[in-house]
């Protein structure tokens, strides 16, 4: 009941955030303390064996209910795992990547890549993170290594013989610029990836001519 009342079946849990996970526990753990009132209420000579069943239950339901949701990221992560290890070993071009920008982004991309099919003869093998926040330095986000900030990355670049660097956030022009000569130098490869929001003018929009008038 409380599934329904939370939503649970509603959600695409393998679009899921981790606020709907935490929602998912909230509502097992209720259940549990509720069923253990009701049975407390109807038996109080064995609430000692109610306590131990409400142990047992809320540790089973959240490793029946929460794993089955969780299997899904973990299977397709996997899968992407041993699709590349066996593009690589049958002789396909992997090009050595280094995202840089903010770690949030760079896992939005990287979560973008995973979802997205593999139609290209050429696949990318990610190195790790460049990220401005010096607090982030040689920890590890979404299981890749901050190699270091975007002082770093001419050292960084020839340390891991990257070939492609890709831009997950905006950054001030003088930084892009630097990055541009950089790439230009060391024949880098630049791209640039945006996960925005983008104002559209309707108005304007409404003004354009009809392409199908003569």
């Amino acid at each position: 009941m409380l599934f329904c009342v939370t939503r649970v079946y509603s959600r695409v849990w393998s679009l899921a955030r981790s606020t709907d996970y935490l929602l998912l526990s909230i509502s097992l753990s209720a259940s549990a303390i509720i069923s253990l009132g009701i049975a407390t209420l109807l038996h109080p000579g064995s609430w000692q064996a109610s306590v131990v069943l409400f142990f047992v239950y809320a540790g089973l339901a959240h490793l029946a209910v929460l794993g089955s949701r969780l299997v899904y990221r973990g299977l397709l992560d996997g899968l992407s795992l041993w699709s590349d290890t066996r593009f690589y070993r049958s002789g396909g071009v992997v090009r050595r990547v280094l995202l840089y920008g903010p770690v949030q982004y760079s896992l939005l991309y990287l979560r973008e890549q995973t979802m997205a099919k593999y139609g290209s003869s050429v696949r990318r093998m990610v190195v790790g993170f460049v990220d401005d926040d010096t607090n982030l330095r040689f920890r590890r986000v979404g299981g890749y290594l901050v190699l270091g900030v975007g002082e770093d990355i001419p050292e960084l670049a020839r340390k891991y013989r990257v070939e492609e660097l890709v831009i997950v956030g905006q950054l001030p022009d003088q930084t892009l610029s630097e990055v541009i000569a950089l790439c230009a130098s060391e024949k880098i490869s630049l791209s640039e990836w945006h996960h925005e929001e983008r104002v559209i003018d309707v108005k304007l929009a409404g003004a354009r001519p009809d392409p199908t008038e003569v």
